[in-house]
C-alpha cells in the first residue's frame, strides 16, 4: 500500500511541478545538478546496509529542475512511511530513454545498488517526434 502511495505521490507531484515551471517560468535553474545525490545521499550510503528504500530516478530536466527527488522525500516522510527513502537522481537535460541507455551510466547504476523503486521519466517531446525523429 505505501509502495503505490509513493507511485500515485510521484506522479501527482511530477504533474504538479511541471504545470508549475510553464505557468511561472523561472529565470534560472535553481535545482541540483543533473545527476547530483539528493538529500546528500552517497552512493556508499546507499551500496551500504543503512535501513531504507533505495529509489532511482532516472529522466531529465523535469526530474533535476523541480528536485523532484526531494519532493517525494517529503512527502513520504510527511507520510510518516516505515523506511526512509534513499534517493539518487539521474536525469540530465533533454534526455530520452534511448540516450539514457546508450551512454551506460543507468546501467552502471543498476548494477551498483539494489534500488527497491525505479521512477521512470522519459523526454517530454517524445511522442509529439516522428517515428525517425525518435530513432
Amino acid at each position: 500500500m505505501k509502495k503505490l502511495l509513493i507511485v500515485v505521490s510521484v506522479v501527482a507531484v511530477g504533474g504538479l511541478s511541471a504545470y508549475l515551471m510553464f505557468v511561472f517560468r523561472p529565470d534560472s535553474q535553481t535545482g541540483p545538478t543533473p545527476r547530483a545525490p539528493t538529500d546528500r545521499m552517497t552512493m556508499e550510503d546507499l551500496k551500504g546496509p543503512k535501513p531504507g528504500l533505495r529509489v532511482l530516478f532516472v529522466g531529465n530536466s523535469h526530474v533535476f529542475t523541480n528536485n523532484v527527488p526531494d519532493l517525494v522525500t517529503k512527502l513520504a516522510k510527511a507520510a510518516d512511511v516505515e523506511r526512509p527513502l534513499m534517493t539518487w537522481a539521474e536525469a540530465p537535460g533533454d534526455t530520452s530513454f534511448k540516450m539514457h541507455w546508450e551512454n551506460g551510466r543507468v546501467e552502471k547504476l543498476l548494477g551498483q545498488v539494489k534500488w527497491d523503486l525505479v521512477v521512470l521519466q522519459d523526454q517530454s517531446a517524445m511522442p509529439l517526434m516522428s517515428r525517425n525523429q525518435r530513432d
